[in-house]
């Protein structure tokens, strides 16, 4: 057998804007199921997620979210990716916002990641998105506010 050529590793290894954008997409999918996930639990009442591409002083960011609204309270599992300039920032929390409360509490933390290149940042995004939404399985983040 030969050896694949450039023009059909092109066709079936994609380059890493191409593989980027993927990613992106199926990210965003993990974040639409987790949300028709938690709309099916008895203690959520509504569910938002989306995501954004803005472009900061600090730098361009690609942005995830995921709110749950209980009793109380609203829980924000949150994933953005930002470029730092030479290298892209990967950071994922869950957050709450409570009715009787004015500020955000900060319910958990991933390890920040950083990446460098398309490729990378793909797989970063990926697997941190992964790990994010797992958390969603924990109790105490749908209970009500105490």
């Amino acid at each position: 057998m030969q050896p694949p050529t450039s023009a059909q590793q092109a066709v079936t290894l994609p380059d890493g804007g191409t593989l980027l954008l993927h990613v992106t997409a199926r990210v965003r999918e993990y974040f639409l199921d987790t949300a028709r996930t938690l709309e099916g639990r008895p203690e959520v009442r509504a569910t938002r997620t989306g995501i954004d591409c803005r472009d900061y002083r600090s730098g361009a960011a690609l942005e995830f979210y995921l709110e749950a609204d209980v009793v109380g309270r609203t829980v924000c599992w949150w994933l953005d990716a930002t470029w730092r300039g030479e290298t892209w920032e990967i950071s994922a929390s869950v957050v709450e916002n409570r009715d009787d409360t004015e500020y955000q509490d900060q319910l958990h933390e991933l390890p920040v990641r950083v990446s460098a290149g398309a490729e990378l940042l793909a797989v970063e995004l990926e697997a941190v998105a992964v790990q994010l939404l797992a958390t969603t399985e924990r109790v105490e983040f749908l209970a009500a506010a105490v």
